[in-house]
């Protein structure tokens, strides 16, 4: 008697140890949905900064005709001066516009370089606590 209750005492360890294990899997897999989800974000991410390059392209196309603009103004004095003035000042706004958009990209691509490393390691950790409780089953 006295070994049949140590067996099922035994085998309701060996099954709560069971149903631990398959609450880390489960979460195991709430992790991996949050990386494929933050995999997919960072993606998105990416091709919201390529957009924002080809909006600084854009810019740069714009500061080009800026310049243009100033040079072709110089050559008629007076006026000129003045169109100068406000094509280079054209210029620097569109410079400090398209460095604004290039700043804002690489801020957005860390943040979420940053998110998805942060999934990747609590996925990391429910994959060692899962082994870890698997190991602890077994023995």
């Amino acid at each position: 008697a006295r070994e049949a209750s140590a067996r099922s005492a035994s085998e309701a360890e060996l099954s709560a140890a069971r149903a631990q294990l398959e609450e880390v899997r489960a979460e195991l897999e709430a992790a991996k949905a949050r990386l494929d989800t933050a995999g997919a974000e960072l993606s998105e991410a990416r091709a919201a900064a390529e957009a924002e390059a080809a909006s600084a392209v854009s810019v740069e196309a714009r500061v080009t005709q800026a310049q243009a603009a100033a040079a072709a103004a110089k050559a008629n004095e007076g006026e000129a001066a003045r169109r100068a003035e406000r094509a280079e000042a054209q210029h620097a706004a569109l410079q400090e516009e398209k460095d604004a958009l290039l700043a804002r990209e690489e801020a957005q691509r860390a943040e979420h370089e940053a998110a998805l490393e942060a999934a990747r390691a609590e996925g990391r950790a429910l994959v060692e606590e899962a082994a870890a409780a698997a190991a602890a089953a077994v023995a």
